[in-house]
């Protein structure tokens, strides 16, 4: 994940400067287009940073060895699809940015204990109402649809910094809980290498019972 991380921090690096550049060109000159051009720059950057928060939590799981078919699918934002002739297709099936941030942290908070997000806060409620700004403004109907007013820009703003909190705040958390895994599991393995019974007794039970499950899904498929 090392690798991955330094590339995350890189791309999310740059969705905040290119916002911090559009703010700061909207202090100089608070014209309309200065205004459309914050609000997609900081739109550009919330679906940049939420899909790096949605690939590091996934990442974190498959790592952990608790992803599911079905969780990978929906974080990954795949489907399939059986036709008359057997064929298998992969499908790519949209979900909601607000429906996807409730998903990957409630995947962080099963697997990070102290992690606990107030889905209360008003940033949360302001990037829902953005993302009903940012739809008009990228699918006019009208020159009204254009207008951006400084309580547009505030909305957006407050949004975007919630989450940039968030992912920073649930990464964090994935991290921590990835290296304390880590610490247990190479202690795990040195018991076992220096022959200490207790760790070999549980660890000889753990393989029974994955095999006792294996055994009755076998049967339930048959």
């Amino acid at each position: 994940m090392t690798e991955t991380v330094g590339i995350s921090r890189g791309f999310i690096r740059t969705l905040v400067g290119d916002v911090q550049s559009a703010l700061a060109r909207l202090g100089v000159s608070d014209t309309e287009a200065h205004r459309r051009e914050a609000v997609r720059t900081t739109f550009a950057a919330i679906e940049g940073v939420a899909w790096v928060y949605r690939e590091h939590v996934r990442t974190f799981t498959q790592d952990l060895g608790s992803m599911t078919p079905l969780l990978d699918f929906a974080l990954q934002e795949k489907t399939y699809a059986v036709n008359d002739r057997g064929d298998l297709t992969e499908q790519t099936r949209f979900i909601p940015l607000t429906a996807m941030i409730r998903l990957t942290t409630q995947v962080a908070e099963r697997s990070c204990p102290g992690l606990v997000v107030d889905f209360g806060h008003v940033g949360w409620s302001n990037l829902k109402l953005a993302i009903g700004v940012r739809n008009r403004l990228v699918h006019p109907k009208t020159t009204e649809d254009l207008a951006i007013t400084q309580g547009d820009l505030e909305i957006a703003k407050s949004g975007f910094f919630w989450l940039l909190a968030l992912v920073i705040e649930g990464m964090t958390a994935v991290n921590d809980t990835l290296i304390s895994f880590g610490a247990d599991s190479r202690t795990v393995v040195d018991q076992l290498l220096s022959g200490d019974e207790k760790a070999l007794a549980d660890y000889r039970a753990a393989v029974d019972s994955q095999d006792s499950e294996a055994s009755v899904a076998g049967h339930v498929r048959k």
